[in-house]
């Protein structure tokens, strides 16, 4: 790394975090599948979970192994079983958010440096260019595999403006136990 520019490190880090994110993922999902197909846990279970630490977090997920189960398609986990499966789905939400952070990182540096490259999207895992004409994203590990999208165009919306006579607007001060 002595001859490279400081670009070039920083990618060769990225790639390097990207690298290792991967391979916590692919160990985090082996772990929690291993630890809930005895509970009907498959695959695509693991995927579900993923997306619900994306969408809600593992706090969230954890919660709703404990309570409801069934949400996941899982008969109910036992004490012990949720012992070892909520801090692998912590350790899974973890690695998923690095990986993820890795990959926006990787290519808001190298779409800077060339504009006209294709942006790649991190997508559970996985590294994914959108094709647009055909409405699907294309994996970078497998390009046959693809995942259809629905896209619809929003059209940009001006910034909020504030008129610069306006009066304040008043409002009433809660009382707290601190002003007493």
């Amino acid at each position: 790394m002595t001859d490279m520019t400081d670009d070039e490190k920083e990618l060769a880090l990225l790639a390097r975090d990207i690298d290792d994110a991967r391979d916590r993922l692919v160990l985090f999902r082996r772990l929690l599948a291993e630890q809930l197909a005895p509970h009907g846990g498959t695959a695509e279970v693991v995927e579900a979970l993923i997306a619900g630490c994306d969408e809600w977090g593992a706090d969230h997920v954890r919660h709703i192994l404990t309570t409801t189960p069934a949400s996941y398609n899982l008969t109910e986990l036992p004490p012990a079983r949720l012992a070892i499966v909520g801090p692998l789905v912590t350790q899974l939400a973890d690695a998923s958010y690095d990986f993820d952070n890795s990959v926006v990182a990787r290519e808001s540096n190298v779409c800077r440096q060339d504009p006209t490259r294709e942006r790649v999207y991190p997508f559970y895992g996985r590294e994914a260019v959108l094709d647009r004409a055909a409405k699907r994203l294309l994996f970078i590990d497998a390009p046959s595999a693809t995942e259809p999208l629905d896209i619809v165009e929003v059209p940009n919306r001006a910034p909020p403006t504030r008129e610069p006579d306006a009066e304040p607007i008043r409002t009433r001060r809660r009382r707290r136990e601190r002003d007493l």
